[in-house]
């Protein structure tokens, strides 16, 4: 099982010259190729990807590669996107949408400046602890996105887990470290798949932006914000 949804199987194909430089990001937006934040976005990608040596979702792709090697079925675990998306941005304050963007924007255009540091972490946060804590920290700034962010995505992976034929004996689960230890707390616990699924009604007509913003902050912030407060 991945933690993708079908929302995000184009992860499992994306390749790193795929990813923006920002003097492309920024003709793609004055070409009206895309809007200002999914330029933002690629280019925020982009800079991940240099940090790191990978381009984003390299454990999915790998995940899938050694699947198909042993003709393993593969299941996409996760919520929806749209759904996490709209419960995230429902679930924030007008100024907190603001602040929010700003911090989307600011982690692409600061990202080269801690390349370092973000290397020379990166073994770190692939410890569950580490993780938790990295997301924690953003978690102070933003606390209202830590439900539909992270705890409702645990519940529903495990859901799914738990929903699996009796005859799948064996199970990989590839998830993010940060999600190991609300899916353990979950395991045993009954959870209403309908409650955590619901997309607020009345969402604003611009709320296409506003996932863009979320999603960027989903893949770059996390590690951003956690290597920052680490240099405090």
């Amino acid at each position: 099982m991945l933690e993708l949804c079908q929302e995000r199987t184009q992860l499992l194909t994306v390749q790193k010259q795929d990813a923006l430089t920002l003097p492309q990001a920024f003709a793609a937006w004055r070409t009206g190729a895309s809007t200002p934040f999914q330029a933002a976005y690629c280019y925020l990608l982009g800079q991940i990807g240099d940090a790191l040596e990978v381009m984003p979702g390299e454990e999915f792709r790998v995940a899938l590669q050694e699947a198909s090697k042993v003709d393993a079925k593969v299941l996409l675990g996760d919520r929806r996107l749209h759904i996490t998306l709209a419960r995230v941005w429902a679930a924030l304050t007008a100024w907190e949408k603001t602040r929010l963007v700003w911090m989307f924007v600011h982690s692409g255009l600061t990202m080269s400046k801690i390349k370092q540091d973000l290397a020379d972490e990166i073994e770190s946060l692939k410890e569950t602890d580490a993780m938790t804590a990295a997301i924690k920290e953003m978690g102070i700034e933003f606390p209202a996105l830590l439900t539909p962010l992270i705890y409702e995505r645990d519940m529903f992976m495990v859901k799914q887990l738990r929903s699996l034929p009796p005859k799948w004996t064996r199970v990989v689960a590839v998830v993010g470290a940060g999600h190991l230890p609300g899916m353990r707390a979950h395991w045993d616990t009954d959870i209403d798949l309908e409650d955590i699924c619901t997309v607020p009604e009345n969402m604003p007509s611009r709320i296409k932006w506003g996932r863009l913003a979320v999603t960027a902050v989903l893949t770059g912030s996390c590690l951003y914000y956690g290597t920052v407060a680490r240099r405090r």
